[in-house]
């Protein structure tokens, strides 16, 4: 007698269950627009105060559009800028909206870079997780952050950047290899670090697929050998003289102090800014405290999740990709955050504001991929349903972190819109900058250069040639870096040398007294050869300086 074999029960449709999703997918995905139209008003209604680096940008941009080349100061052909993809989407920016302000453009247009980044967060998230509606939440709650809108209104490359990533790393775990190839090739011309995610496709190109040899190939290399040439023809080299500057070095930091301020800046951005920040001027430690604790935990719990095997969903299988190839099983936003942590290790940079949303977005991702995958949601029905619980708790752990800023605002009444750069004197002290600049134009005669440590507001405002004390755009300056430690108020200090000064000998000096007040202030020669004739208010105290000071040469006073 052959045994009946009874075909399997397959579960039917849950249509309420269909329905309840789709529900949350809408509210999720209506929340995410209302999150990318307010990040549009605060682009398009704060106050324009870029940060002061973002100047130098500005004067290449506008001496490229006036004709006079894709230079600093006309006729010196150094590119000190580090972002020729930046610098080249403002200058065409600018050729159609001449009367705009190139900082205003900057500002309002970096809304575009923003507005990619956060669409390619939620596709990533989404293609990560398997979860629409909390992929949709989760890329809305990291736009919507006070951190990253502050640097995106700085007027910097940084959105431009991190939107090409996270579109590439996208395109990566779909196993789409040109896409991802393309993008990670143009990144590097955003952000030198891009080197890092273009090796990352490569290899992960070659251990899954190795097909379309020239189209991935060209589209990670292309960009970056066409720079190369254009670098050589024009400059005489591709390395941006910035890199020269800072490599000399610019900071003489202590090693680790880039490491330990990333992971100072997760513990306190990431998690919603649960803790302090050093004071100004304190050294940054590596500090043992809770935070460190429940970071190492979600750190550990993402790693944990991105090293477990899942089975793949019916999407996935349709369009023959595999989720536990190397591309999405080892996570490669976790590989990509790895990579950037030994780079600054290695390299050591003085950390800016501009250089974390790279970092703090891969770390968010990270976590996010890795802790979601621990609920396996195409295994069992208890799996499933702990996978929901592990979702939702994502969602509102971040949405409690994250949110904490504009919800306290909301709840004391105050504007939604206020991101903090009026109160901040690191921003506001372009202004003060801005007046010392206008005012040599109406003081110098044409052709006087301009000496100081700061060239970003000072030098986009003056109309003469100026020469940057910290060598970004200044060869000149490059012998005397990095100034002796007894002439610096801090390693971290862009201090203007008394030897340059000597050597130079310039017509005028412009400083803050953080920058000179142990180099020039108190030095006999500079006191007996330089006369302060000028001084211009900070409308915030930055650094314990009120003031930018102008010093004019004694003896073009005496005339």
């Amino acid at each position: 007698m052959v045994a009946q074999i009874r075909p399997p029960v397959l579960p039917q449709p849950d249509s309420a269950g269909r329905a309840g999703r789709s529900i949350r997918a809408v509210l999720a995905l209506a929340f995410f627009g209302v999150a990318l139209l307010y990040t549009a008003v605060i682009h398009f209604a704060t106050p324009v105060y870029p940060e002061d680096d973002a100047f130098i940008i500005y004067r290449y941009v506008d001496n490229v559009v006036a004709g006079k080349g894709l230079v600093y100061n006309e006729g010196q052909r150094v590119f000190g800028a580090s972002t020729p993809l930046y610098v080249a989407g403002l200058a065409l920016a600018k050729t159609v909206l001449r009367s705009t302000p190139t900082p205003d453009l900057a500002v309002r247009l970096n809304f575009i870079a923003y507005l990619a980044a956060g669409l390619g967060l939620f596709l990533l998230l989404r293609r990560l997780t398997g979860r629409r509606a909390a992929a949709a939440l989760l890329a809305a709650f990291f736009i919507l952050r006070d951190d990253m809108l502050r640097v995106s209104t700085g007027g910097m490359e940084a959105f431009l950047f991190v939107g090409l990533m996270l579109w590439s790393l996208w395109a990566l775990a779909g196993q789409m290899f040109v896409l991802a190839g393309i993008l990670a090739g143009v990144s590097v011309l955003a952000r030198l670090e891009g080197v890092l995610l273009a090796g990352l496709v490569l290899v992960g190109w070659l251990v899954a697929d190795r097909r379309k040899i020239l189209p991935v190939l060209a589209g990670l290399f292309v960009p970056g050998l066409a720079w190369i040439a254009f670098g050589f023809a024009y400059y005489g080299t591709p390395v941006y003289h910035s890199i020269v500057a800072k490599s000399r070095p610019l900071y003489p930091l202590r090693f680790g102090d880039a490491p330990a301020r990333i992971w100072k800046e997760i513990e306190c951005r990431a998690l919603g800014n649960l803790a302090r920040w050093p004071a100004n001027g304190e050294p940054i430690k590596w500090r043992f405290t809770v935070l460190t604790v429940a970071t190492l935990l979600l750190l550990g719990l993402a790693v944990w999740g991105c090293s477990r095997r899942r089975e793949p969903r019916a999407s996935e299988l349709d369009l023959g990709h595999d989720p536990n190839r190397l591309t999405i099983r080892s996570c490669p936003s976790l590989v990509l955050l790895g990579l950037f942590l030994l780079l600054y290790l290695v390299t050591n940079p003085l950390m800016f504001p501009w250089y974390y949303p790279p970092v703090i977005v891969l770390w968010y991702v990270a976590t996010i991929a890795g802790i979601s995958r621990l609920g396996r949601p195409q295994a069992t029905v208890r799996r499933r349903a702990s996978s929901r619980v592990i979702t939702a708790l994502l969602v509102l752990f971040f949405g409690v972190t994250t949110l904490r800023q504009p919800l306290g605002r909301a709840v004391t009444g105050g504007s939604l819109a206020d991101i903090g750069l009026t109160g901040d004197p690191v921003r506001t002290r372009i202004a003060a900058y801005r007046a010392a600049a206008e005012w040599l134009n109406q003081t110098l005669p044409d052709g006087v250069t301009v000496v100081g440590p700061e060239v970003g507001s000072l030098g986009y405002y003056y109309k003469g040639p100026l020469v940057d004390a910290c060598g970004l755009v200044s060869p000149e300056a490059l012998p005397f870096l990095p100034v002796p430690a007894a002439e610096r108020f801090s390693a971290d200090c862009g201090t203007i040398s008394r030897e340059l000064v000597q050597a130079l000998t310039p017509d005028v000096v412009v400083t803050m007294g953080t920058f000179a007040g142990i180099s020039l202030y108190t030095d006999p020669w500079f006191k007996q050869s330089y006369v302060k004739v000028k001084m211009f208010d900070l409308p915030e105290q930055a650094w314990n300086t009120p003031t930018v000071d102008v010093f004019f040469r004694a003896d073009r006073v005496s005339r």
